[in-house]
């Protein structure tokens, strides 16, 4: 696939030194949840340690009780790429030679730099995209989530309600850890707070905080929980209370998503690009709550 270019009209001088590229919003839940660089692409094995307690008055003699055990969360570790052909003589009816090469056999892509920008921001995106589906996936009651007693999509009348339902279905071992998080969507999120704001709860912690992207998250009033929306949710109605650090993401290197490789294809007279990445998702199911949607 080349340039597009149908919705630009032919070259004028005005046109000439402006670029600018779409805005790509969503909290890269690589910063809340646990990531393992360094696994190939594969099906990996995380073990997991747990352990049934017995305690029992103390007397004389031993009397063995309660067990430790290993459990195993597959995760498929798999490799997505975006691979680009972009023909420059495409451009010249556009830009001429303001931006290109006065040669025929210009080798230089002009807006290098922000193209490359992009492709990186757009890898981000479907990085966390790929995330947050394989979460949706996993996390449900069928796998052992603990479902919301009505479970029902965030509203702005009910929103607070129903996330302190999921926070009250939480399993008790994990109710006291300090990295509990509900992740959401974006549109259940802005439910969320418009309905806090209805019921005058926005002010009831330092921990609000505003505007968009990443570090948009609000602790939900009364309880230990940050709710935060994920890009990668899209407009699923699904909301998932837990451990954020028992969602676990493998991956090859941590920066592969920050970089791409281009290069000029003498063979072909055209820019090659590409970008790419590998990672997958694991979750210990069982610590999570859901609404079970969508």
């Amino acid at each position: 696939m080349g340039f597009s270019l149908s919705d630009l009209s032919s070259f004028t001088l005005e046109d000439s030194g402006l670029l600018i590229s779409k805005a790509v919003l969503g909290a890269d839940l690589v910063d809340y949840i646990d990531v393992r660089p360094g696994y190939p692409e594969a099906t990996v094995a995380v073990n997991v340690l747990g352990a049934t307690a017995d305690f029992q008055n103390e007397a004389c003699g031993w009397t063995s009780g309660g067990s430790t055990n290993f459990t195993q969360i597959s995760i498929t570790n798999s490799t997505k790429s975006w691979k680009q052909s972009l023909c420059l003589a495409d451009l010249r009816d556009y830009w001429l030679s303001t931006q290109l090469d006065s040669s025929a056999y210009g080798e230089n892509l002009p807006f290098e730099e922000q193209i490359a920008n992009y492709m990186v921001e757009e890898s981000r995106k479907s990085a966390e995209g790929v995330i947050g589906s394989q979460i949706i996936t996993q996390v449900t009651s069928a796998n052992g989530a603990a479902l919301a007693a009505t479970g029902g999509a965030f509203t702005s009348s009910t929103a607070y309600s129903l996330a302190l339902e999921l926070i009250d279905a939480l399993p008790l071992a994990v109710s006291n850890r300090e990295d509990l998080m509900m992740f959401m969507s974006y549109a259940s999120f802005r439910a969320l707070m418009t309905n806090l704001v209805a019921l005058n709860l926005y002010h009831y912690h330092p921990g609000v905080s505003t505007g968009t992207g990443l570090g948009q998250s609000v602790v939900i009033p009364g309880t230990n929980i940050t709710a935060v929306p994920v890009g990668g949710f899209g407009t699923s109605s699904r909301v998932i209370c837990g451990p954020a650090k028992h969602i676990i993401m493998v991956c090859g290197l941590t920066e592969d998503t920050d970089r791409i490789d281009a290069w000029w294809s003498r063979d072909n007279q055209e820019m090659r690009m590409i970008a790419k990445y590998t990672n997958g998702v694991g979750v210990l199911v069982e610590e999570f709550s859901t609404n079970d949607l969508a």
